[in-house]
């Protein structure tokens, strides 16, 4: 269980007895939140006050932790410093890694909310287009942000900021899966990170649009309390934008939209909350190809009072052919029939090279079988590896195995010649590629289809 704490909020916490009083050349002044990577404190240098995230001790020695805040750093650095706390210094070498930023002198949105009431008129819309162009710019600076909401945006003298980027990815390594595990707060999750466990620019848009219709109404667009309920509701009802003037709620429900893929991007955003009438250029889902995660992603501190939800959902959260690991790609009948007739193939042409090199090979014909033989269980080892991915999600396995399927009656054709084949072998020489390409067409097809509902 992880409490998030807002790095710009109006109270300052005393030092506890076991916090340096300073780090590095920066000497502290407080508490200002603390999560699962680290303790940010309140500190002075660079001619003020600076926000010092320090890395926890007992994760000093944790590699995987250290490549997290060292990832942080890196994403921070790609963004425009106008939209969030921009990074004055940092040692990623010491014994515990810190991160000096720019400190935001506002709460955030969360308990501005709370504390003052919903935001109205000018306001909402400045805050609107605000955190829109701050998007924006997260998403041409190549980073998609996954944990967007009210806590995470401050309320700064000078327009809101968006932070903390613990769990933010470049775009080409959003994608996130989890066996039964959400990071994050389920209220302004898109449907997507619940079912397929993918996070892209336009999981950030819907993200946008549950956070704009807390700060105009003071709560989520699908409501809140037991997270199964509500997630029944985002799935059978449509989002309650009551209470948003008309010029902000058209452009609100499209950013809530089911399917990922008729998300407006972040730009096209941008101008319509601008009254500028362009052609809508929709928000991919994820990057081509397909996206997994490299490693368990553990929260970090986001300024935000609920409590962290990581329960198991069981069937819920993982219907059949999702699993850790995976890419987009569905498991289907047709992937299933495509790859297991062309691993039967595979296993056939390397039981052909056993058969031809246990004995003597003496004549020209049986030389060129025999290499003839060489190149198919070459070709066979890479189909295997291609099934293995294909199976995982991925769709470049799939286009592995048609390549290969490809190359493979190219040689047997140049090779006719020296190795004439009997007729039953010209029938499954011809048929077998053509099934098995086939079949995998139509199972990319599917995938794509489903990805998309």
């Amino acid at each position: 269980m992880t409490v998030r704490f807002s790095i710009g909020g109006p109270h300052v916490l005393p030092l506890e007895p076991e916090d340096p009083d300073r780090i590095g050349d920066y000497p502290l002044l407080g508490r200002l939140g603390a999560g699962g990577q680290g303790t940010v404190f309140l500190g002075t240098g660079h001619g003020g006050r600076v926000a010092v995230k320090l890395l926890h001790a007992r994760l000093s020695h944790d590699p995987i932790a250290r490549a997290r805040f060292v990832r942080e750093l890196t994403t921070i650095e790609r963004i425009a410093g106008f939209c969030t706390a921009r990074v004055h210094a940092a040692d990623l070498d010491g014994d515990r890694p810190y991160i000096v930023s720019e400190y935001v002198p506002g709460a955030s949105l969360q308990q501005v909310v709370r504390e003052q009431g919903p935001r109205a008129d000018g306001a909402l819309m400045r805050l609107a287009v605000g955190t829109a162009t701050a998007l924006t710019a997260i998403h041409q600076a190549g980073v998609v942000h996954r944990d967007f909401k009210p806590p995470n945006v401050l309320m700064g003298p000078d327009g809101p900021r968006v932070i903390d980027f613990g769990i933010a990815r470049a775009l080409d390594n959003v994608g996130h899966t989890m066996t039964g595990q959400l990071v994050g707060t389920p209220a302004y999750m898109a449907p997507e990170q619940f079912t397929e466990h993918v996070v892209g620019p336009a999981s950030d848009l819907f993200a946008w649009g549950s956070t704009m219709v807390f700060a105009a109404t003071g709560r989520a667009p699908f409501g809140g309390g037991d997270l199964y309920a509500m997630l029944n509701r985002m799935r059978a009802e449509d989002p309650d934008v009551s209470g948003l003037p008309e010029e902000l709620a058209r452009p609100v429900l499209a950013c809530l939209a089911r399917d990922p893929a008729a998300r407006p991007t972040a730009d096209e955003l941008l101008w319509r909350l601008l009254g500028e009438r362009r052609e809508i250029r929709l928000a991919r889902p994820f990057p081509p190809g397909g996206v997994t995660v490299d490693d368990p992603v553990t929260p970090v501190e986001a300024p935000v009072t609920e409590v962290e939800h990581t329960e198991d959902l069981g069937g819920l959260a993982e219907p059949a052919g999702t699993r850790a690991g995976r890419g987009p790609l569905r498991r289907t009948v047709p992937l299933f029939l495509g790859l297991a007739l062309v691993f039967l193939a595979s296993l056939l042409d390397m039981a052909s090279l056993s058969v031809l090199s246990s004995g003597s090979v003496t004549e020209l014909r049986q030389q060129w079988a025999l290499v003839l033989s060489l190149v198919y269980t070459s070709l066979a080892v890479i189909t295997v590896f291609g099934v293995i991915a294909a199976w995982r999600g991925f769709a470049s396995g799939v286009w592995t195995i048609i390549v290969v399927r490809i190359v493979r009656v190219a040689v047997w054709l140049a090779t006719l010649g020296q190795v004439p084949p009997r007729t039953e072998t010209i029938v499954l020489q011809v048929l077998s590629p053509v099934l098995v390409i086939g079949l995998l067409l139509l199972a990319l097809a599917r995938g794509r289809a489903s990805a998309g509902r």
